[in-house]
């Protein structure tokens, strides 16, 4: 599943033009850079530039109760711009899907997200996992 989900998400961007360099993407020569990371991609530092953006991709079974949510990030080195959930088609009740979080460097300097996957109705004893970048933000 992950794999189809993967190649989908790669023939989209070829299709739409995009390119990808060592897990950066880039639809023009003068648009910022998008670093692409995924669940193997936990506790890693990874270095922007104000202005680029990063696009967290992380495995998701919503019908378990347990979603990834935004448990922290420091807001003055990045901002977070979406939280986009993708599901398969109707039809497939129960199948997992994915969920993207797609964060913006805003000025130079250190920081971490924090994405924890859990039941919030349940509170803290619920979190199974967490997911955390150390950003580095450069001018």
């Amino acid at each position: 599943m992950r794999f189809a989900v993967a190649f989908t998400a790669l023939a989209l961007f070829t299709a739409c033009g995009c390119g990808t360099v060592a897990g950066r993407q880039n639809r023009d020569k003068g648009a910022p850079m998008v670093l692409l990371l995924n669940e193997s991609d936990n506790g890693r530092t990874v270095a922007l530039h104000a202005g680029e953006s990063l696009r967290i991709t992380l495995p998701e079974n919503a019908t378990t109760g347990f979603r990834w949510d935004p448990e922290r990030w420091d807001r003055e080195v990045v901002g977070m711009i979406a939280e986009e959930p993708h599901y398969p088609a109707v039809g497939q009740v129960g199948s997992g899907g994915n969920v993207e979080f797609l964060f913006q460097a805003r000025k130079p300097g250190v920081g971490e997200i924090i994405l924890r996957e859990w039941r919030p109705w349940e509170g803290e004893p619920s979190v199974i996992a967490r997911y955390r970048l150390h950003v580095e933000v450069q001018p």
